[in-house]
């Protein structure tokens, strides 16, 4: 059966060897109206080989963790060696932090838990197109959860304005960048300024790691 798609629907890849799940998440995203998932697979290999041969990358690819062959987190990385742009949203079991972190260290645009709704699985593609940081909540639980105490530092250790601290809050929500600038009646190029500025003095290259190390430190 071939879906109806809208001209601007956002172009979406699948990789996960449950091939039940990998069926009702694909199917869902297409229907949604606003996104279509154009390929799916059940190991990252025929997506590496895809893009090598020159196929346009999607928006966004949903990448499972525990794979045969090559595994999500070292996927990441391959993936946005040939595909830069593509935002990569993981979608796992696994909440524990450490792998949070390796993901967003690798690449990794968001983190989701594979008991996330249909609804918000197709948010988060959403969110992610938008610049947002799409993470699970109990992601972010066990995130603030396993902080330990010499961990914790201020903002003003690393030098952070208020206004930086605010516009840092608002990425750890996940909000994308033009919905901050419209909260904090700013522009958008104040925001990115910002960012730019939050990755500088964190010492992290992507909005992502600037949001990782301010929930381990107690930043936000």
């Amino acid at each position: 059966m071939t879906h109806a798609t809208h001209p601007t629907s956002i172009d979406v890849w699948l990789i996960d060897d449950n091939e039940d799940y990998r069926q009702v998440v694909a199917s869902s995203i297409t229907i949604s109206g606003t996104l279509r998932c154009s390929r799916h697979w059940s190991r990252c290999e025929p997506a590496l080989e895809a893009l090598e041969r020159g196929e346009t990358p999607p928006r966004v690819l949903l990448l499972d963790i525990g794979l045969p062959g090559i595994g999500g987190l070292s996927a990441i990385e391959l993936f946005k060696q040939r595909a830069p742009a593509m935002q990569v949203i993981m979608l796992t079991v696994f909440d524990m932090d450490e792998k949070v972190v390796t993901a967003l260290r690798n690449g990794a645009s968001g983190y989701l838990l594979k008991s996330a709704s249909m609804t918000d699985v197709t948010r988060a593609v959403e969110s992610v197109v938008q610049g947002g940081l799409p993470l699970d909540p109990m992601v972010t639980r066990h995130l603030v959860r396993d902080v330990r105490p010499s961990q914790l530092r201020s903002p003003s250790d690393y030098g952070l304005t208020e206004r930086e601290i605010q516009v840092l809050r608002h990425m750890a929500d996940g909000s994308p960048f033009q919905e901050i600038a419209q909260r904090m009646f700013v522009s958008l190029s104040t925001i990115n300024q910002h960012a730019l500025h939050i990755n500088e003095k964190l010492g992290v290259n992507s909005r992502s790691l600037a949001v990782a190390k301010a929930i381990r430190e107690g930043l936000v």
